[in-house]
């Protein structure tokens, strides 16, 4: 009996061991803080929170934007065909916060979603926005066709993850591995990292900035913001260099003037706009008369004809 009994502890033991490891084992190969959406009983997954308004959103509000800025934002596009553009299916993004005890970033559910943009058939871009409690936040578009891709084709074992610090989009992968998306996040990674690595270049970020790690919202790149900033400066300058032209041209008028009456003044003609002052002149009746009007050339010219025929040969 005392054998039959030491065996069966032994084996309650061994059973014991065997499911820690299981656990510590699905524990590695999930991501930290593990949000996604569980299964249920029959092997449905649940699906996340606010789903179906976004997708309403991005069916209604957001193809209605998308169609609205997409001559601004890519290039050879006009409103002409403005129809051609569609979204695929919104993903829920998730965010990125401050690193845990094993030296690895958190990651944790957001309001944040995504969805690839299409011209036709091709992949040219996204649309990302933030909806909580059913309202929108400011919607922005991206003109990075790997972008889209990667969000299409995003399986179960990746996520999409947004970062506050760093104003970028990332993939993570279950094996904990950090790939760029978006323009802003392949200023920081030039590939793909693993997770301790990405939290260390996080860190020295913020040394080299002299600012601690950022939590608010918002880490997208808004390409119509940046092409409608760049526009406006542009403007700008169109009109500074046509107020100088207009002075050069204006500064060059009064020098022809100026040039012209010192012709006059070596002539003998009065500057052109001066008073001539009193002069006399022979009339039809043969009358000499004082005017005080500056005469023109021709009158002038008219009335020395007349003195002259008065004086005779």
């Amino acid at each position: 009996m005392r054998r039959r009994g030491l065996r069966g502890l032994c084996a309650a033991i061994a059973l014991c061991l065997a499911g820690g490891a299981n656990v510590a084992q699905a524990s590695v190969g999930a991501l930290p803080s593990e949000t996604q959406a569980t299964s249920s009983p029959d092997g449905a997954g649940t699906a996340p929170a606010g789903q179906a308004e976004a997708h309403e959103w991005f069916a209604g509000e957001g193809t209605a934007y998308v169609r609205k800025k997409a001559a601004e934002v890519f290039k050879g596009a006009d409103y002409a065909e403005a129809s051609a553009f569609h979204l695929g299916t919104p993903v829920n993004a998730r965010v990125f916060e401050k690193a845990g005890a094993g030296g690895e970033p958190k990651v944790a559910a957001s309001g944040y979603w995504v969805a690839p943009l299409y011209r036709d058939v091709e992949p040219v871009g996204t649309l990302a926005v933030e909806l909580v409690g059913g309202k929108a936040g400011k919607a922005v578009i991206t003109d990075v066709p790997d972008f889209a891709k990667d969000v299409a084709n995003l399986d179960a074992a990746t996520a999409v993850v947004v970062d506050p610090e760093t104003k970028g989009w990332y993939l993570v992968t279950e094996s904990r591995q950090v790939s760029p998306l978006d323009r802003r996040a392949r200023q920081v990674l030039a590939g793909t990292v693993s997770l301790r690595d990405f939290e260390t270049v996080r860190q020295t970020l913020r040394k080299s900035s002299g600012k601690p790690g950022q939590t608010t919202t918002g880490p997208v790149e808004d390409e119509t913001e940046r092409r409608g900033f760049s526009r406006a400066l542009l403007l700008g300058i169109m009109v500074l260099l046509l107020l100088a032209g207009v002075a050069v041209w204006l500064r060059h008028d009064a020098a022809r003037r100026e040039k012209a009456d010192g012709d006059d003044a070596a002539k003998g003609d009065p500057p052109s706009g001066r008073d001539a002052g009193p002069r006399t002149i022979l009339t039809e009746t043969g009358e000499m008369v004082r005017v005080y009007e500056r005469p023109t050339r021709g009158a002038r010219k008219e009335a020395e004809e007349t003195e002259g025929d008065a004086k005779g040969p």
